[in-house]
């Protein structure tokens, strides 16, 4: 019997390392994504106004909303920069323009399969585009 639990162990060893590897791994890609609102919450914002270029404009005054958009940026990850935005003009762009309590400003514009923060563009998950797009048609639609 003490064969079979020695045939085991390197086995077992070998399995722990290989998911303590995978768990390292994954540990030290969270850490490292680059997500610009990581910190951002719906204290830091005084104001939001969302615009489109042909003229339309609506401030963002309630809450919930504030909280929503602050939780797809959170879940922002930026990857490369991509400033394919500035070979697109006269696009139908869409803004979001962020007033922190701070003073500062931060505009931020789904593009394509980039984001645009404060005139820099990023490649993106696609995923959060689609959330941007999806939430201002939604703020369009209960205003």
């Amino acid at each position: 019997m003490n064969i079979k639990r020695f045939k085991f162990k390197p086995i077992l060893v070998s399995l722990l390392v290989l998911i303590l590897l995978i768990f390292g791994v994954f540990t030290f890609r969270y850490l490292t994504e680059d997500r610009p609102f990581r910190s951002l919450s719906e204290n830091h914002i005084e104001q939001i106004t969302v615009s489109r270029n042909y003229g339309r404009t609506l401030h963002i005054l309630n809450e919930e909303d504030i909280i929503e958009l602050v939780k797809i940026l959170q879940r922002t990850v930026i990857y490369n920069r991509d400033d394919s935005h500035t070979l697109y003009g006269g696009a139908n762009l869409l803004v979001y323009h962020i007033l922190k309590t701070d003073g500062s400003n931060v505009d931020v514009m789904p593009f394509m399969s980039t984001i645009v923060i404060s005139g820099i563009g990023y490649n993106t998950n696609e995923n959060v585009l689609d959330e941007l797009l999806n939430f201002e048609k939604n703020l369009w639609t209960s205003h």
